[in-house]
């Protein structure tokens, strides 16, 4: 596997119908596709851009903020499943190891993916695509871990040791762990402009107070949204 990198595969249903069973496994895969579709971005223009471009600050900036909630992904997932639920058991050994794999390592190479950022913030000039490219070398194993974790949710089981109500506010609260843990000011519109609306016309939900809101939330990272796959307000792909 090469970039650009394959998203998973989705279900196109209104997860507010869904079974809260069935949600979980929907809901990741979703997530996880917005992060794959980022990663892909920042490969492609990594190519493209140069040092003389006068939006590489933008670039820079919309790199070091993936950084920073890709490493929250991961650390979410964690989170999630080595919480122990109402059985006194983490849902890793409810189901199997394999829901929460090891990320160590490409924290790592997200960590020096942000260093190298910032090199470049501070010293536009040393900017290399091809050492931004380099970092992001785990992207295929990133993305057959990311597969396997999710086909590893039994949901079978996972009904046999929660209940209904449990496991909806257990992704609940993930949620908001991980709105509590990065920046919404990048998030929010990071999910609304990485998502394929072709896929799911129902996600991400937002609310007519959200809507309202959205044209000044975008303003607070102005710059970067035109590196983005998709406009945040029409949902319409950028070409």
């Amino acid at each position: 596997m090469s970039f650009p990198l394959d998203t998973l595969p989705v279900l196109p249903d209104d997860l507010e119908s869904m079974d809260p069973f069935t949600v979980l496994p929907q809901l990741m895969a979703l997530m996880k596709n917005t992060l794959i579709r980022g990663m892909n971005n920042i490969h492609q223009i990594a190519g493209v851009i140069n040092p003389l471009h006068p939006d590489l600050r933008h670039y820079l900036r919309y790199v070091e903020c993936y950084c920073d909630i890709l490493k929250m992904h991961f650390q979410g997932d964690n989170v999630f499943f080595t919480k122990p639920v109402c059985s006194g058991k983490p849902l890793m050994v409810i189901i199997s190891p394999a829901c929460n794999p090891s990320t160590e390592l490409f924290q790592e190479s997200l960590e020096h993916l942000h260093k190298l950022v910032r090199n470049y913030v501070e010293n536009p000039s040393a900017y290399s695509g091809s050492a931004v490219r380099d970092c992001l070398t785990f992207g295929p194993k990133m993305i057959e871990q990311m597969k396997a974790q999710i086909e590893a949710i039994e949901i079978d089981e996972l009904r046999r040791h929660v209940s209904t109500e449990n496991i909806i506010s257990m992704i609940q609260e993930s949620i908001d762990w991980f709105a509590e843990n990065t920046d919404v000011a990048f998030m929010a519109p990071f999910v609304l402009t990485h998502h394929d609306p072709a896929t799911s016309r129902y996600w991400p939900p937002i609310t007519p107070d959200g809507q309202s809101k959205l044209p000044a939330v975008l303003k607070v990272h102005e710059g970067v949204w035109q590196f983005a796959p998709f406009d945040a307000v029409t949902r319409e792909q950028i070409v």
